[in-house]
């Protein structure tokens, strides 16, 4: 049952890291900023940067793309603290 749990906090964490981004990228181009917004969209981890160095502008996004990844991380710590040894 834990592996369940683990298995959809994950997924859900990477969906919301994974849309936080293409919004992050949508906002990156709607404000000018052409490389961080191409950027983004070819290696969405830079999105992480970008939230961070532009939090007033990219709050929204930022929520997501934290808020997913502290998901996942969850979702492995749980696969990891009940994984049954070989």
């Amino acid at each position: 049952m834990n592996i369940i749990i683990a298995t959809i906090l994950f997924a859900l964490g990477l969906m919301f890291v994974f849309v936080g981004s293409l919004i992050s990228a949508a906002t990156a181009l709607g404000n000018n900023q052409r490389i961080f917004g191409w950027g983004t969209i070819l290696f969405l981890p830079l999105s992480f940067i970008y939230c961070s160095l532009n939090w007033e502008k990219a709050e929204y996004p930022g929520k997501m793309i934290f808020g997913g990844l502290v998901l996942a991380l969850i979702g492995i710590l749980i696969f990891i603290l009940t994984a049954q040894p070989i």
